[in-house]
């Protein structure tokens, strides 16, 4: 016997063709989820249950709602120009596949049983999606912590190099700096047009950067003095030079930076894009980014090898350098996605509450 048939509620005369959507709603949705509930930071949970329950009619199913059990209600976030067109069944629109939002409870083996399905209020709809828009400030946060995490990682690796041009370094870090700055401050600002505009201006900076890092890298990277094979022409260049190969493993690492503060201005300029949902452009960063390492001539730094253990080496840059990048586009690709359902937990007593006290929505 199914989950649902366990738990079967009073579905009406049509049970069998509404049972067999509500039996699909007991997992959780495919795509990509914002998951919501009571503790979180950044989160106004209240004041979201709030425009849950004044979007939706979840009045006729609070006499189902246990105070003491947990639930969770998913909402589609895309159904919009779905509704529009007015072809539904039950829970999901036959035309789009797009489903309601329904109420589930979670059960002590942690799946979901269905409750009830939530018609949409109509006034609420002819208001826009407040679902939606929540989800959009949720992202926006998002792409803000990123540009932020990226900027320390930047710092970070900043602070490790320790024989570098000083002076052109503080100048190629500062451009960094800056666009980020100019981004971030573009990020809060309301009005599309004026941020897209600060954004961009701050999006050159990130260019000139990243161009100058990436010339320093390859330039760095290929003046590498090869280290010899062979155990014999090593001892006899140690004895020749003391302390000759700790030099070349401290130039090793300054290349590793310069590769690393490559790798972090390349995902603050895809970033600064995805801030603009123009995605096609982060991606072609990215590839931009691939591309230009494929030029590098590796052969000097590789001999590296020759004065390591292969495990020690394994992960360096130099034998696969266009694999951190791409990695790094996969993430970004997932990120530049816009959030499929929001999920909202909440106890039996937490929806009560909201519900009967009328809570106001906050503007």
């Amino acid at each position: 016997m199914s989950q649902f048939k366990e738990d079967e509620v009073a579905l009406g005369e049509d049970s069998e063709l509404i049972r067999s959507q509500a039996e699909k709603l007991t997992e959780q949705p495919k795509g990509k989820l914002l998951y919501i509930k009571n503790g979180q930071e950044d989160v106004d949970f209240t004041n979201i249950l709030a425009q849950l329950i004044q979007y939706v009619n979840i009045g006729h199913v609070l006499a189902h709602v246990d105070k003491v059990k947990q639930y969770v209600v998913q909402i589609p976030l895309q159904y919009q120009k779905a509704l529009d067109e007015g072809i539904y069944f039950i829970n999901q629109n036959q035309k789009t596949g797009v489903m309601w939002p329904s109420l589930m409870e979670i059960k002590e083996s942690g799946r979901w049983g269905f409750v009830d399905n939530l018609p949409i209020v109509k006034q609420e709809l002819d208001r826009g999606n407040p679902m939606r828009d929540i989800s959009m400030n949720f992202y926006n946060l998002t792409l803000q912590k990123q540009l932020a995490s990226i900027a320390d990682a930047v710092e970070r690796t900043y602070k490790t190099v320790e024989r570098i041009e000083h002076g052109q370094m503080d100048d190629r870090v500062a451009l960094l700096y800056s666009g980020r700055e100019q981004i971030q401050l573009a990020m809060t600002l309301k009005d599309s047009d004026s941020r897209k505009q600060a954004i961009a201006l701050g999006r050159q900076r990130l260019i000139d950067a990243k161009n100058q890092i990436g010339m320093t890298l390859k330039r760095r990277i290929e003046e590498f003095e090869p280290i010899p094979k062979g155990w014999f022409v090593q001892r006899w260049h140690a004895c020749r030079h003391k302390g000759i190969f700790d030099q070349r493993d401290d130039e090793f690492q300054e290349m590793q930076d310069y590769y690393e503060l490559y790798l972090q201005a390349t995902k603050l300029l895809a970033t600064s894009y995805i801030a603009v949902d123009e995605i096609d452009a982060a991606n072609k960063v990215y590839e931009e980014s691939i591309n230009f390492v494929k030029t590098i001539q590796f052969r000097n730094a590789e001999t590296i090898k020759f004065i390591h253990k292969p495990l020690e080496i394994q992960d360096l840059f130099v034998y696969h350098p266009d694999t951190y990048i791409k990695a790094e586009q996969e993430n970004a690709k997932e990120d530049a996605k816009k959030f499929d359902y929001m999920i909202i937990e909440a106890t039996g007593e937490e929806l009560l509450e909201v519900f009967r006290d009328g809570c106001k929505i906050s503007k």
